[in-house]
């Protein structure tokens, strides 16, 4: 038996606090409409410590890594390991009709035979109900070696979405640089162009607040197309902060780190050659 209910807290407005260690019901929809971007269906691994997602795009370009722990939500119950095969498109159809304006909590749960998933949201004397099926979806599971990256910066989450909503209007491709001076995030194209540049800061300078950090050791060019990039973002606040690590020849790994689990996102760089 698996058992989910997913809460929202009566303090909690339009904006999600990203760090607080709650998978509210907001995140969680959210979290779905972000992997939606990249797959149509997917596996839901639940264990008692949590539930785990892998999502690889069909062009093989971009890979989501994601885990929840079983604490950040309101109640967790999973007597025994499960995969659960979610159709996208028809969970999100009945999280988006369910009334949660209003403080409300929904259940999710299914049998040990994984083979339905209900869903469930009580108001008072009304009740909100749906019986979803559940399909074999089949997917590979994903390892990720340990990399020693060339450059990082960590952005506060909200100047990580600045950078994106700034990009993107001049083409398909953002072209990243990270050198001794700092990281710049760029577009070109024959109508104009567009840039972000991030630079490294003197040691003495004070740092206290800062909205990113950049840390170096040794220059690093390379381009991705910029849709990817973008389709991270559709995952919304879901963290306080947002690390990028850069690599010659390897994807573009970005992180956000919750205290209700964590998002890892990979980005294969371009072949321009």
């Amino acid at each position: 038996m698996f058992e989910l209910k997913i809460g929202k807290s009566s303090s909690e407005q339009k904006e999600e606090k990203p760090n607080d260690g709650q998978c509210t019901f907001l995140i969680f929809k959210r979290l779905l409409e972000g992997l939606h971007e990249i797959v149509k269906q997917l596996e839901m691994k639940v264990t008692n410590e949590g539930i785990y997602i892998q999502a690889m795009d069909s062009m093989q370009v971009s890979m989501v890594d994601i885990f929840l722990k079983s604490t950040a939500f309101e109640s967790f119950r999973c007597d025994r390991n499960l995969t659960l095969g979610i159709p996208l498109q028809f969970i999100l159809k009945v999280f988006r009709s369910l009334p949660v304006e209003d403080n409300l909590s929904v259940l999710l749960s299914a049998n040990d035979d994984a083979t339905n998933l209900d869903i469930v949201c009580e108001d008072g004397g009304k009740k909100y109900s749906s019986h979803l099926k559940l399909i074999d979806v089949g997917c590979e599971e994903y390892t990720f070696p340990c990399v020693d990256y060339t450059a990082t910066i960590t952005f506060i989450s909200a100047e990580f979405q600045r950078v994106v909503k700034t990009l993107g209007a001049f083409g398909e491709v953002l072209r990243i640089t990270a050198n001794d001076k700092g990281f710049v995030f760029e577009q070109r194209s024959e109508v104009g162009n567009s840039e972000v540049s991030f630079m490294i800061r003197d040691e003495a300078e004070n740092t206290e607040n800062k909205d990113f950090d950049v840390e170096i050791k040794g220059g690093v060019e390379l381009a991705i197309p910029y849709k990817y990039i973008s389709l991270f973002s559709k995952f919304g606040t879901l963290g306080a902060k947002i690390t990028m690590s850069i690599a010659e020849d390897m994807p573009v790994y970005i992180t956000s780190v919750m205290n209700a689990g964590y998002l890892r996102y990979y980005i294969a760089p371009r072949d321009d050659e």
